[in-house]
């Protein structure tokens, strides 16, 4: 599992936000939630989360959040698990995007046989 701190790390290092202060205001969560956050003290809330990972573009955050959350290790593994497989999804997404790869048929190609 991903530490939440890791993702605050690579918003900083993006130039998404400057610093934690900001982080909070852009979450709309006190500088504190972001502190505890860091420190692993706390974990996103559902709506934390979803806007941590809004804010990133990384829809595993929420995933790797309800982990944290989980109240047994069943729950906790099939999370993790979520959260892998969200993390390679968007991966693949973002390469296929960044590379400008022609779209495969199922995402609206009109490439005739």
């Amino acid at each position: 599992m991903r530490k939440i701190s890791l993702y605050l790390d690579e918003a900083k290092d993006s130039g998404i936000v400057k610093n934690d202060m900001e982080m909070s205001k852009r979450l709309n969560v006190s500088d504190a939630a972001v502190s505890q956050w860091r420190t692993g003290k706390r974990t996103p809330n559902e709506d934390q989360a979803a806007a941590l990972a809004d804010l990133l573009g990384r829809p595993e955050i929420m995933a790797e959040c309800a982990a944290a959350r989980a109240k047994t290790p069943q729950g906790r593994e099939i999370w993790e698990r979520a959260a892998q497989l969200l993390h390679a999804a968007t991966g693949n997404w973002r390469a296929r995007r960044d590379s400008n790869a022609r779209p495969l048929p199922s995402e609206g190609s009109t490439l005739s046989s």
